[in-house]
């Protein structure tokens, strides 16, 4: 794993072909060379919980996926990124990183700089991709390069992540808002899944390369009655058919042998029985934030944007106004923040940085401080250990972190809060939700019965299907990109997050 960095952009040399790569990248093609794959169907089951999968595939009610993904190959379990959100936790598969390197640390956030240099008007003060901001995503984060960069014919089907296709292969641009608004007033998201299914066979007329395909109705169901509802449900079989209809285009095409597949999710879910949200308490303790939709309040002294309505980032005003960040010891001096937020049934943790660049976990049982050391990380514990797993043999690398706290409540919590915070666009203060709590009510409708955004296993693991086989050990969904591209016999970009398989 790489250590975490800023600013990296590589200039992409998209047109490669026999024996020219980019020498920075260090590889090259061996003469007589055939990749083993000559296209790659990327599926995003928006959502989708690796144990509903898990069943469904047992009892046979997914025969599509059975015979051309998980019979050739892999059904397992990844580890998504924090917070475990849409848009941010797609940054993992679609280019390696991590939400906090490349900037993108919620599906709301905050900027304090941009904000204290041209205020709410500010273009990058403020940012909510739920609504037409989401056309916004490509510009805000930072990364080498997305996958679409590094195939010839890439083909995007309703991803608002998606720098590097062209106009014409954009499939869905213009229909994608009109659909979710659809979806969004008359609650019925089958007929959105439906849509990309014919995408997805319209996209064969391309002979595409690289497809990377959205199927939003588990997440959206999901939200709206529970995830284990009927039309939840419904949804991992309309994704079945459509994977069954591609894979007969693909044999007539004497294509499929040749094709790697891939399901992965972003995110679970969790049933939700109770809002708290941190806007009132806000309030009442005098602090006048600004959320969404009041993002035009008048000196505010604080804000709240809230991902997946399980975790929430608070951003706090201090004396010189918004320039810098409260520290962990800002927070404990300020009518104690951290015991405020701590204290509530809903939340099962708060994370902070203290004045030496540590990371502080604060929760009822405990207090814990993670520390990264190049490519090693440290989590020491100052009585209990707030997150619960076994005792860390410090130091670890990155990938033994995971490892040794994969089977945890909070999977890979010490490198996923590490990296959060290396975004400068990353709270103050960053609360995570107990399962069935969530954290946004006013302004939420319809009203969510069905919550992700945390760092929680019921939201950080996620299904990992394929036709190649995988490996029996943990892995993240920032894998997923650098296997994709060796699979393919592609250059691996440097400065990403994920490891090949």
């Amino acid at each position: 794993m790489r250590p975490f960095l800023f600013g990296e952009r590589l200039s992409v040399q998209k047109k490669m072909r026999g024996f020219q790569l980019d020498a920075e990248w260090g590889g090259r093609y061996l003469p007589g060379m055939t990749p083993p794959y000559r296209r790659c169907f990327l599926f995003l089951a928006d959502g989708a919980r690796p144990d509903i999968f898990e069943d469904l595939l047992e009892r046979g009610q997914l025969p599509a996926i059975q015979e051309h993904i998980v019979g050739p190959g892999t059904c397992t379990r990844a580890v998504s990124v924090f917070p475990s959100t849409t848009g941010p936790a797609y940054l993992p598969f679609l280019t390696g990183c991590f939400p906090g390197p490349a900037n993108m640390p919620g599906i709301r956030w905050f900027d304090r700089q941009a904000y204290q240099e041209g205020g709410v008007w500010g273009l990058d003060s403020c940012r909510s991709y739920i609504g037409p901001a989401s056309y916004l995503m490509n510009r805000d984060f930072n990364a080498p390069a997305t996958l679409f960069e590094l195939f010839d014919r890439p083909v995007n089907i309703f991803s608002s992540i998606n720098r590097g296709v062209g106009f014409s292969n954009n499939k869905g641009k213009i229909l994608r808002s009109l659909l979710w608004l659809w979806g969004h007033y008359t609650d019925h998201w089958d007929h959105v899944d439906q849509a990309a299914g014919v995408h997805l066979l319209r996209a064969l007329r391309h002979d595409p390369d690289f497809v990377f395909c959205v199927f939003p109705g588990m997440d959206e169901y999901g939200h709206l009655e529970h995830p284990l509802a009927e039309r939840a449900l419904a949804s991992y079989h309309h994704l079945d058919h459509s994977i069954g209809q591609l894979a007969d285009q693909l044999r007539r095409r004497n294509q499929l042998d040749d094709t790697l597949l891939l399901i992965v999710s972003d995110h679970g879910l969790s049933p939700t029985h109770t809002h708290c949200d941190p806007v009132p308490l806000l309030e009442a303790a005098g602090l006048r934030p600004l959320y969404y939709p009041k993002i035009f309040r008048r000196n505010p002294l604080s804000a709240c944007m809230v991902s997946g309505n399980a975790m929430a980032h608070l951003y706090f005003r201090g004396p010189n106004g918004w320039n810098q960040r409260c520290t962990y010891e800002d927070l404990r001096n300020a009518n104690d923040l951290i015991s405020y937020f701590t204290c509530l049934d809903a939340i099962s943790f708060v994370a902070s940085k203290d004045r030496q660049g540590h990371i502080r976990i604060n929760s009822k049982s405990g207090e814990a401080r993670i520390h990264s050391s190049g490519p090693l990380v440290e989590y020491h514990v100052t009585d209990q250990n707030p997150l619960g797993f076994a005792p860390f043999p410090n130091p670890l690398s990155h990938r033994d972190s995971l490892s040794h706290t994969f089977a945890a409540e909070f999977p890979d919590a010490p490198t996923q809060l590490l990296q959060l915070f290396q975004s400068p666009r990353c709270g103050d203060l960053i609360l995570n939700a107990r399962p069935g709590f969530d954290l946004r009510d006013r302004h939420e409708h319809p009203e969510h019965h069905g919550s992700h955004g945390s760092l929680h296993r019921d939201h950080m693991l996620v299904p990992l299907l394929t036709n190649h086989p995988l490996p029996n050990h943990p892995l993240r969904t920032a894998d997923i990109f650098p296997s994709i591209l060796k699979w393919m016999d592609k250059p691996i970009p440097p400065n990403i997050d994920g490891e090949a398989i």
